[in-house]
């Protein structure tokens, strides 16, 4: 006969099995859970820097591409009774050092050129190839307009352009660069900050539930972040605030001054195995030397090519420039004149071919 007391014994030793396991189960679980977010499994970061770092991962490994896109503006400055629209159309080509922005603009281009229409649309370039930097610019498509040369070996203290113009341009924005900061958003927070966190709530932004990261950075003014970690972690909204003694460009605010930006991102789409913004919106209200500008833009990615063969398409070339430009070298004296021809500038002895590039 079997001993009740070792039977009770048995069962219980069996049932506290069950509950440890089930115990160990759960907590398995629970672990797994802690480490993401609402909205899908991504990893929890417990602070701003952290979360840059992911950021700054991602960017990283797409600073190699062909961008081309569209943006329409409305603007309204009622100090000047100005209002309209204009219109750009871009391509942006990089490699993680060498850099070429075109654009094209018609419309109300300023204040005494408007209505200009698309087949007559301005045309601007800046191209560095890593020794000299081109920029190229003409007021319509039958003009050569006129290019000016920068080198890397120029005299010391010449001051050079900036030699990164993809950063000021659309597509830097869509990378991370916020219009005229110079430095990409990671960067510039993460060395320029006086006020750093990372709220503790995720925030929706296209229909996501985005990290929210609040910023306020020296000399810049007040930042807030959506970072949407379905997306590859790209800034789906950013919101600037600048007012006294920030800056806007070079100039600093004065009291009462004030400039507020933001910038959305309304449509992700996949190219390869990457995220990328396909539509974006960009709104902007200043209030500066007593003049109100409000300005709102709708951006279009048309086309985007990570990692392209550069040297096959000759991204880096200076091949936009018509012959019989007018070349300008910043070292040397303006009555120096030189001219462009057959994809080099020659001196100017006033015997040179001309043509017209439609761009």
């Amino acid at each position: 006969m079997k001993n009740p007391a070792k039977v009770y014994s048995n069962k219980m030793e069996r049932k506290m099995k069950k509950v440890h396991l089930y115990a160990l189960k759960h907590f398995f679980i629970i672990l797994l859970l802690s480490t993401m977010v609402v909205g899908g499994a991504h990893p929890v970061f417990h602070d701003a820097e952290q979360l840059l770092r992911k950021f700054s991962e991602l960017r990283n490994k797409t600073n190699s591409f062909i961008i081309e896109g569209q943006v329409d503006t409305k603007f309204n400055y009622p100090k000047l009774n100005w209002s309209g629209e204009n219109h750009v159309q871009f391509e942006d080509k990089y490699d993680g050092n060498r850099c070429k922005t075109q654009v094209s603009k018609w419309g109300n281009i300023n204040s005494t050129t408007q209505d200009v229409k698309r087949n007559n649309a301005s045309y601007y370039s800046k191209l560095w190839d890593g020794d000299s930097i081109y920029t190229y610019s003409r007021g319509n498509p039958s003009d050569t307009g006129m290019v000016i040369i920068s080198r890397k070996n120029d005299p010391k203290g010449f001051k050079k352009k900036n030699t990164n113009a993809v950063r000021d341009s659309y597509s830097g924005q869509a990378m991370g660069y916020h219009r005229f900061d110079g430095e990409r958003i990671d960067d510039l927070i993460k060395n320029h900050s006086k006020h750093l966190r990372l709220r503790e709530k995720p925030g929706k932004a296209g229909g996501v539930d985005c990290y929210i990261i609040d910023a306020v950075v020296e000399g810049k003014g007040k930042y807030t972040l959506w970072i949407d970690p379905v997306h590859d972690f790209h800034i789906a909204k950013i919101k600037v605030q600048r007012s006294e003694n920030d800056h806007v460009f070079a100039n600093r605010l004065k009291k009462g001054d004030y400039s507020n930006e933001s910038f959305e991102v309304l449509r992700f789409e996949r190219v390869g195995s990457n995220w990328f913004p396909k539509e974006c919106k960009w709104k902007s209200k200043k209030f500066t030397h007593k003049k109100l500008a409000i300005e709102e833009k709708s951006i279009k990615f048309t086309n985007v090519v990570f990692n392209p063969d550069h040297k096959a398409l000759k991204s880096f070339l200076p091949t936009d420039i018509p012959d019989g430009t007018e070349v300008k070298l910043r070292a040397l004296p303006p009555s120096i004149k030189f001219i462009w021809q057959d994809g080099k500038w020659i001196p100017d002895k006033g015997d040179v071919t001309t043509d017209t590039i439609d761009r």
